[in-house]
């Protein structure tokens, strides 16, 4: 899979933990300081992440080095499951009912 940032160092895809959830090699191009590279390694996603730097010719060499000449990125993401927990339609919804039961509550 293939997830593509912005130069927006605020930037996260909005469509980015169904491509972890996935559980396929990611290549994901974010800009340095996007969260999602700090998700990426809090869940273990085996795939990389890039950090564009300096020119696009040395970002294109490092993805044809790193994740095109590369073998892992055939392997299946083993994810660490408590970190994605958090972020599943189960957990989400779970947090949903709480609030709305709080709010019913206080009413």
């Amino acid at each position: 899979m293939i997830a593509l940032g912005s130069n927006d160092p605020g930037y996260s895809a909005s469509k980015i933990f169904p491509c972890i959830l996935a559980r396929k090699p990611l290549l994901a191009v974010f800009h340095r300081d996007s969260p999602v590279h700090g998700l990426m390694q809090a869940v273990g996603l085996a795939g990389y992440g890039f950090a564009p730097e300096g020119t696009n010719e040395s970002l294109v060499e490092l993805i044809a080095t790193q994740w095109f000449a590369g073998v892992q990125r055939l392997q299946p993401a083993e994810l660490v499951s408590d970190a994605v927990r958090p972020f599943t339609a189960a957990s989400m919804t779970e947090s949903m009912v709480k609030c709305f039961n709080q709010a019913v509550h206080h009413a």
